[in-house]
């Protein structure tokens, strides 16, 4: 975990802390121009997780938000959630957003030892065709962008395809170096 921030109703930070620091009142700020407070609060309080970025050390981030909201009725703290999946949430409802920015880097160091019969590896584009994680350093410094290979292609045309915009499937196939690979 990198940092976490809750933010109120308006998207202001009501709390804001890092591994090495909690942000004092004076230094929280208004964060209702972000896209994880806009696209969880504004999309029926759905989850909202963004891109993969980088930070100045070229550590890969992503930012994982969630509606903070009170349940209907009393639960248990084992069956307490931010959301019922699939509920649209009116903005009455939603009382704050949480958001989690994650470091990606020991998931990506797992993926690049993993291996896939006797050549195989595991790499991972995004929405575009794009390598964010391969075992060549070089196809993600350059972000390499795969979609002249078949599978990449048709996995990147069924994202566009979802009205989600998200695609779970595991597709076996050769790789650009005829190796075995998972997509």
């Amino acid at each position: 975990v990198r940092e976490i921030q809750l933010l109120n109703k308006d998207g202001r930070e009501v709390l804001h802390i890092t591994p090495s620091k909690v942000y004092p009142p004076n230094e929280l700020t208004d964060q209702s121009h972000n896209p994880a407070y806009k696209l969880t609060t504004f999309v029926g309080g759905d989850k909202y997780i963004s891109p993969v970025t980088y930070d100045s050390d070229g550590t890969p981030i992503v930012s994982i938000a969630v509606p903070v909201v009170l349940p209907e009725s009393s639960q248990s703290l084992q069956d307490l959630n931010t959301s019922s999946m699939g509920k649209v949430r009116q903005p009455g409802e939603i009382h704050g957003i949480l958001i989690e920015k994650v470091s990606l880097a020991n998931l990506w160091k797992y993926l690049n030892a993993v291996s896939i019969g006797k050549n195989g590896y595991v790499f991972i584009v995004d929405n575009e065709g794009r390598v964010l994680n391969h075992p060549q350093a070089t196809f993600v410094r350059e972000k390499k962008d795969l979609r002249y290979l078949p599978q990449i292609k048709n996995f990147v045309e069924s994202i566009v395809s979802q009205s989600d915009n998200t695609a779970s499937r595991v597709t076996q196939w050769k790789n650009e170096l005829d190796h075995d690979a998972l997509l």
